[in-house]
């Protein structure tokens, strides 16, 4: 004889919210991601910027006084990783909205 099987219904998984602590250590990975990708590309730009004659970067920085290359390649990197870590933190934001 065939019984009635029981039905069985399977558990609902159950989404286990991140602690406080573990979201703010997720966004200061997310921002300092994207402000190292920030300079990376501004240490791109400057190498491109310098090495290229089509510009005319290098000739106009040497004829300053007291600014070098580095200065130029450090000044990038610096201004590309902050737009770009505030870029990222906007995102991030828009995401969580």
């Amino acid at each position: 004889m065939r019984g009635k099987k029981p039905s069985v219904r399977a558990p609902q998984a159950r989404i286990k919210k991140p602690s406080p602590k573990a979201r703010r250590l997720s966004r200061l990975t997310a921002i300092a991601s994207h402000a190292m990708m920030g300079a990376a590309i501004g240490l791109g730009f400057a190498f491109v910027a310098t090495r290229s004659p089509n510009f005319g970067v290098t000739p106009a920085l040497l004829s300053l006084p007291a600014f070098r290359l580095f200065d130029f390649a450090l000044t990038s990197a610096t201004g590309f990783a902050i737009v770009a870590a505030l870029t990222g933190l906007a995102l991030s934001e828009a995401e969580e909205r």
